[in-house]
């Protein structure tokens, strides 16, 4: 028990306090009962704040109950009768912010019985009054309590409250309450209601669309130079609880267009250019909009107009915006990909030849002119080193001297000029072009004895960095036949005269199979050394044999393939837009394919974009009309008739990912068809889906490898090599520092100061430019390519002593800072004067997907010695390169002696490995008839001799 002894006073003060930031209430002093101590002096009043969580939208009307945001606890001491209050209240000047009414008010006593009707309760201007009424200051029940205030109520999302957001993106509103008794006030603590707002999740697109076509344009569908476009980026906020801070949509304009000015539009309002006088801006290339803070789930807009700059057509301009907020971690990066009309550059190409003595037949002997020309078939064609070459066939023979690259002679060496011509082939280099100007390679040839009564066809080949189907003009001539020679006088008595006694040496055995007679009967047509019969196939139902020897017409052989390209970019992804290209053709020349249908029925999981049906690059409709394509029934299909030639058909169209899960493969089957062929082609395309990604996909490498033999004809130990590595990106996300190298092996000796990188020559030691030969690693640094253009390295080499009859492969390495897998394209040469047959010519440029050994050229399964030259870079989650356009999987039917796929690279160079020899079918029956002939020659003169 404890005694307190006072000295005589009025009035004993009381106080209650609160300590520290925390939410637990303590009250100091002496709990004061009945008939105890009275006329105390009350305590000053405790104030708390809450804190609001995942404030949502729309809970600001009633009914949606509001939430606690204060609570005010005021102890009120015993009193007697005689120290009652005349007057109390509690006050709060509520912050502007805040939506509280008086039905947000509730308070309750010690034991948490609601007394709100001992009070008078008023929200005027946001000022909060509680005041007691008197009829409870006079009741005794009124003292000896502790009321606890509990104030509910909401943020006013229509005020400028982002002025107490903290860089946490939460509202803090701070205030204090006053408790006035008998007109002497007291101030509580300062409290803060803290309203907690979701994370925002921005969704945003990119659109652009043909505002204006320029004049002369005709393609109203497609973009072209010249054309205005106008550039639409929207984005919202997605989540319905959440606010974005200072959202801010901005946009760097990309080479290839140019801002129009004063065309800005920042959510629906025109706005200068000008920096700092409204929402928007254009300033250093870039335009910005400033949407403020957003509260709200509606679209939000950036508009501007841009034209398309010359030099633009065949490309993809690819403008990528930013949009972004002071609390949204992680900008949205929607972008836009405007393909220009035409697209891969579109030529034209034709060959002729003149007889020099101007007749219109032609002659053994007979001096020609070839003209070799090709153009762009549009304005604006750019056509990247732009080269013809031409192989002459067997039966022609080069003029030496008489070569001309546009006009202009050049010799026959490879020189610094324009053009050469070694061991039968003529070239002509016209570097980048632009326009639609005719460009031509002229050059004389004599045709051969020997090819009286026979067809010669000669090919050329036109290609360019950028040209994607290259040109391959054809001119063919019947030249006629020579004049028949004289046989000598032969004795008009049959040479084998039946009565004759048969001579034990005679040659000419009665029982000799072999016919005496000329093998080669005058009634045969002349046989074309280009494209010789081939033997009708082997009947296996009799054994192989022969059958009745009547030759059948030739089979065709179909070669095709597919590929699928993402039009969004990055990784593949539910939603996004894939083209498909399906391509085939017929690989045997003199044979033809009967109506020729190319048609692709689309799994469940795709959807047919309409009226992108394209066949052999023409716009078709979907309808089954009288053009030459049509979308019915989920199949998509291109007809070609009949097919005479070995050209590339293809039919392009656009799908669209309707559903699909992380990591699930969809395997589109397209089908190539004829009225003669027995088995279909049916080249396959598998595409995998990924989860959407904030993070930029690493760049996938294209890479190929190619060689010249210098000296021409076959390579022979000491020849000068020239090899070509080239590289480029098929993805829009940039190489970070790209490096194409190339180390020598033994076999072979860099030629000194002969490195070009990009077409520009370098020296060998490494300083400040872009190439080195150190250490025997050839090297080319290309930094950051944020390009698709092919780029490469070019040197030479000379074959070392020792190598003759030796396969040397060389393989190259292209690797960047993020690349994953570095690219490994590599060529075989083999080297002649050897022991062995066949001795080799630089194969064809290989892309690095070949994995047969070069002692191994059967094929077999034996891989473990080549480089590992898979397409790399970055995975898209399929264990293969994620290409913009990657080649599909080839048909396995290929077998069959009527279609057959292929697995080449779409970019590899044309040709023929083995050169212009006749097969082995035709070298065989000319062998056969020579050792005929000279036998009946024999029996000849041992038959007039023994006559003699």
């Amino acid at each position: 028990m404890m005694t307190l002894v006072f000295e005589e006073t009025s009035t004993i003060t009381f106080t209650e306090t609160y300590a520290g930031a925390s939410n637990v209430r303590q009250t100091h002093g002496t709990r004061i009962d009945q008939f105890s101590l009275t006329g105390i002096e009350p305590p000053a009043p405790v104030k708390f704040g809450y804190s609001v969580a995942d404030k949502k939208i729309g809970q600001n009307e009633y009914p949606d109950s509001r939430e606690p945001i204060y609570q005010i606890v005021q102890s009120v001491p015993y009193a007697d009768p005689i120290n009652y209050y005349k007057s109390f209240e509690i006050t709060d000047a509520l912050n502007e912010v805040l939506i509280v009414e008086e039905k947000d008010i509730e308070i309750k006593n010690t034991i948490g019985v609601d007394v709100s009707s001992l009070f008078d309760v008023s929200v005027i201007d946001h000022q909060l009054s509680i005041k007691a009424k008197d009829a409870a200051l006079s009741n005794a029940n009124f003292y000896n309590q502790q009321y606890t205030i509990t104030i509910k109520g909401a943020l006013d999302l229509t005020s400028d409250y982002d002025k107490y957001m903290d860089q946490d993106g939460n509202i803090l509103v701070s205030n204090k309450a006053i408790t006035t008794i008998d007109n002497v006030p007291k101030s509580s603590n300062e409290a803060n209601a803290k309203f907690k707002f979701k994370t925002p999740v921005l969704e945003s697109q990119k659109t652009a669309s043909i505002e204006q076509k320029a004049t002369g344009n005709t393609d109203l569908n497609h973009p072209e130079v010249g054309d205005i476009l106008t550039y639409t980026i929207q984005t919202r906020n997605t989540v319905d609880n959440s606010q974005i801070k200072n959202l801010t949509i901005s946009d760097t304009i990309p080479q290839g267009i140019e801002y129009v000015s004063g065309t800005l539009i920042v959510d629906g309002q025109s706005v200068t250019d000008a920096e700092g006088d409204d929402s928007g801006h254009y300033a250093s290339g870039q335009v910005v909009g400033e949407i403020g803070t957003v509260s709200d789930m509606n679209q939000h807009t950036l508009q501007f107009k841009a034209v398309v700059q010359p030099g633009q057509a065949g490309k993809d301009i690819i403008n990528i915006a930013t949009v972004g907020g002071d609390n949204i971690i992680t900008p949205d990066r929607p972008r836009a990909e405007v393909e220009v009309y035409p697209r891969n550059p579109q030529i034209e190409s034709e060959k002729f030849a003149v007889n020099n003595v101007s007749k219109a037949t032609y002659e053994v002997g007979d001096t020609l002119t070839y003209t070799i020309r090709v153009r762009g078939v549009v304005n604006d064609t750019y056509l990247e080193n732009l080269t013809i070459t031409d192989t002459l066939p067997a039966g022609l023979k080069y003029v030496p001297n008489s070569l001309k690259v546009d006009g202009v002679s050049v010799t026959d060496e490879n020189d610094n000029d324009a053009g050469y011509s070694v061991t039968g082939e003529v070239y002509g280099s016209f570097g980048n072009v632009k326009g639609t100007d005719w460009h031509t390679l002229q050059f004389q040839a004599v045709i051969e004895s020997g090819q009286g009564g026979q067809t010669i066809q000669n090919t050329a080949l036109v290609e360019g960095d950028n040209i994607d189907q290259p040109g391959t003009p054809t001119e063919k001539i019947v030249v006629e036949p020579e004049p028949p020679i004289d046989p000598d006088p032969v004795d008009p008595t049959d040479p084998v005269d039946p009565t004759d006694p048969v001579d034990p040496t005679d040659p000419t055995d009665p029982a000799d199979p072999t016919d005496p007679t000329d093998p080669t009967d005058p009634t045969d047509p002349p046989v074309d050394p280009v494209d010789p019969p081939v033997p009708p196939p082997v009947d296996p139902g009799n054994g192989g044999g022969g059958g009745s020897g009547d030759v059948t017409p030739r089979s065709p052989v179909v070669e095709s393939e597919k590929a699928a390209k993402d039009l969004n970019g990055g990784s593949i992804e539910v939603g996004d837009t894939i083209e498909y290209t399906i391509r085939a053709r017929n690989t045997v020349s003199g044979s033809q394919v009967t109506s020729m249908v190319i048609s692709d029925k689309l799994p469940a999981e795709l959807e047919y974009v309409a009226g992108t049906l394209k066949v052999n690059g023409v716009s078709v409709t979907d309808s089954a009309d009288g053009d030459r394509g049509e979308y019915t029934n989920g199949t998509v299909k291109g007809s070609f008739g009949t097919v005479t030639d070995t050209a590339w058909y293809t039919l392009v169209f656009q799908a669209k990912i309707i559903k699909g899960q992380h990591g699930d493969v969809i395997k589109n089957v397209g089908e190539v068809s004829g009225g003669n062929l027995n088995v279909p082609s049916r080249p396959s395309e598998e595409i995998t889906i990924n989860d959407p990604t904030s993070v930029d996909p690493a760049p996938v490498m294209e890479s190929g490898k190619e060689v010249k033999d210098l000296n021409g004809g076959t390579i022979q130990v000491g020849d000068v090599i020239e090899y070509t590595i080239r590289t480029r990106n098929t993805t829009p996300n940039a190489v970070k520092n790209l490096e194409v190298s190339d180390e020598l092996p033994s076999e072979l000796k860099y030629v000194t100061g002969s490195l070009k990188v990009d077409g520009q020559s370098v020296t060998d030691a490494q300083d400040t430019d872009q190439g080195s030969y150190v250490d025997g690693i050839v090297s080319g640094q290309f930094g950051n390519i944020t390009d698709t253009a092919w780029h490469t390295i070019v040197f030479r080499a000379e074959v070392a002593a020792g190598q003759a009859g030796q396969t040397i492969r060389n393989v190259g390495e292209v690797t960047g800072d993020n690349l994953v897998i570095p690219d490994h394209p590599y060529e075989d040469i083999i080297i002649g004067g050897g022991s062995g047959s066949n001795p080799g010519i630089p194969g064809d440029p290989n892309d690095g997907s070949s994995t047969d050994h070069p002692n191994n050229p059967g094929g077999g399964d034996s891989d473990s010695t080549s480089p590992d030259s898979s397409h790399s870079g970055g995975s898209n989650g399929t264990g293969s390169s994620d290409d913009t356009v990657t080649a599909g999987e080839s048909d396995g039917t290929g077998q069959s002696s009527q279609s057959a796929s292929s697995k080449d690279s779409w970019n590899a160079e044309s040709g023929d490995r083995n050169g212009n020899k006749l097969p082995n079918t035709a070298t065989n029956m000319y062998s056969y008839m020579l050792a005929g002939f000279i036998l009946l020659l024999a029996g000849l003169f041992l038959v007039r001799r023994r006559k003699a």
